[in-house]
Parts: C-alpha cells; structure tokens; sequence
C-alpha cells in the first residue's frame, strides 16, 4: 500500500469562516517511515510561498494558516496511519491590498489534472485562492486572462526539488472500502469562473 500525507490550509477572516483547503502529497517512496519532521516543513515551507504568489488578490484581513502537522494514511482505505509535525513554523499568508469583496464565493479555482482514471473518469481535484477582490475579474465577471495565466504558475513549481509529488486523492466510493485511488499531479490551471471556498475537510 501507498501512504499518502495530507496537509491542512484553513483560511479566516471573512464572512462564513473558516475556508479550508486540503493538500495531499506523497513522498517519494510513500512508506510510512519515509515521512518526516524536515520533509513535512520543506513541503509546508514550499507551500507557503504558493500561496504568498496569490496573497495580492486575498482581501485586507484574509489570513491562511497551515496546520504544521500532516495526517498521514492508506490511499486505499483512507484509514490514518500516523502523524508527523513540521520541524519549525511555517509563515501565515495575509491578504494584500484587494478591494474588500469577502463574500466566499469570489475565490480563484486552481484545478489539478492527473493522469489517472478512476471509476472511468478523468482524477483531478481543486485549490480555492480567497476570498479574493474584485480586482480578479474582467468587464465580464469572469476571471480576467492575466490572472488565469499567472495563478498556476507556482502551483505547478511547488514539487520542484521536493522529495515526493502532489496528488489527487480519490476516496473509497463504500463505507469501509478498499478501492481509494490516487494520481499525481501533472497539470494545474485556473478556471475561468470564479469559486467557493468550502468548510469540509476531505
């Protein structure tokens, strides 16, 4: 079985917090004991920095937080293995400039592509980059085309000299199942339409 790691980003400061996004990597190998406190801070460190490339369109008072320890667990069952907490701290991610627009449904939708195919359909999932102003929109209220160009960029940099790969996880499709899934991430891109950022942990 393959132990996958999964990281917590919880974002306050808007009406309807918390938002909370989660990131699933592997390591490199994906052993239980391949995992530990320098690799999960080099990965939140890197995190980190993605989410800052974005911090100018977060609205005043927006801040994403990651949680320093990552589940870790079975791709196949979900089922939680262990835990492991960063060495050190990883920075908060405050919102710039933007235009106060809180409402959690003006986020950026990064969506990340894999290879794999489960169920047969196409294994992708979403980041949501927000609540954002409305700077991210063009006369259309769509997301203006200099902001679908430059949102993925670090997305698709964050595994760079990293021990291991960012994923999509597929989750049991039974109560108690077996067939969890997962795919690593070989593309990411913005939608063009503007998302929301949701409360549940996956």
């Amino acid at each position: 079985m393959t132990i996958l790691a999964r990281s917590i980003v919880n974002t306050t400061g808007f009406i309807g917090a918390p938002g909370v996004n989660v990131i699933h990597w592997v390591s490199a190998v994906g052993t239980l004991g391949s995992y530990d406190s320098s690799l999960v801070q080099d990965w939140h460190d890197k995190l980190s920095a993605c989410l800052y490339s974005n911090a100018g369109n977060l609205v005043t008072g927006v801040t994403s937080t990651i949680d320093p320890t990552v589940i870790l667990f079975d791709e196949t069952t979900g089922v939680a293995e262990g835990s492991v907490t960063q060495d050190g701290t990883s920075d908060d991610v405050h919102g710039g400039d933007a235009d106060n627009t809180s409402s959690r449904s003006n986020c950026l939708t990064i969506r990340h592509y894999t290879n794999r195919w489960v169920g047969g359909r196409s294994l992708s999932g979403r980041t949501f980059i927000g609540p954002c102003g409305g700077g991210i929109f063009d006369a259309t209220g769509q997301i203006a085309s200099n902001v679908i160009s430059a949102t993925p960029i670090n997305w698709l940099q964050l595994c760079e000299g990293l021990d291991g790969n960012l994923v999509v996880w597929h989750r049991p499709t039974t109560k108690n199942g077996t067939d969890g899934a997962y795919g690593p991430v070989v593309r990411s891109a913005c939608n063009s339409m503007p998302g929301s950022l949701r409360s549940r942990k996956s």
